[in-house]
């Protein structure tokens, strides 16, 4: 656990530890982390039939669009370890979701994972048909906007409060 010697202060707010990302608003306030903590780890790790690697891969990806460099670099590196093609694959996915060679269902999960991102009333009946016929699940699909919303949801605050640093 951080000192409080090592601490950031931001205009507004109290000291919080100088931990990169989500880290630092977790270890000021232990009591909300477990619940979050045990929300990202049933979403990104839990049983599905969307492997860990494309779960973190959505998260990267949303974490990208957020402008949220901890995030991105840390789910990033993890879904780069669990996917064939490794980073190579990843940046190619942050670069342009549709010219990567990835699957079809996953491209339109990356489609509804952006539009979650710009709000969720742009997710549109026609992207959830189009990620049915790629092959996504309803519950694919469902997780797929939870880890979305969930990245979108807790980014802004890393952002703001000074934590977004790889």
């Amino acid at each position: 656990m951080p000192s409080m010697s090592s601490t950031v202060s931001m205009q507004g707010m109290t000291s919080m530890p100088d931990e990169p990302g989500i880290c630092g608003l977790f270890w000021f306030r232990p009591e909300l982390a477990r619940p979050l903590n045990e929300l990202v780890a049933v979403l990104l790790r839990g049983p599905s039939t969307l492997t860990a690697g494309e779960r973190a891969l959505i998260a990267a990806y949303v974490s990208r669009l957020n402008g949220c460099r901890y995030c991105c670099s840390s789910h990033s590196a993890y879904a780069a370890a669990e996917l064939p093609g490794g980073m190579a694959l990843v940046e190619k996915v942050h670069a342009d979701p549709d010219g990567a060679p990835i699957p079809a269902k996953l491209k339109a999960l990356l489609k509804i994972a952006s539009a979650v991102q710009q709000g969720g009333t742009k997710v549109t009946g026609h992207d959830v048909t189009a990620a049915r016929a790629a092959g996504a699940t309803d519950t694919e699909i469902h997780d797929c906007v939870l880890i979305a919303a969930a990245f979108w949801h807790v980014q802004p605050a890393c952002q703001r409060t000074g934590h977004d640093h790889p």
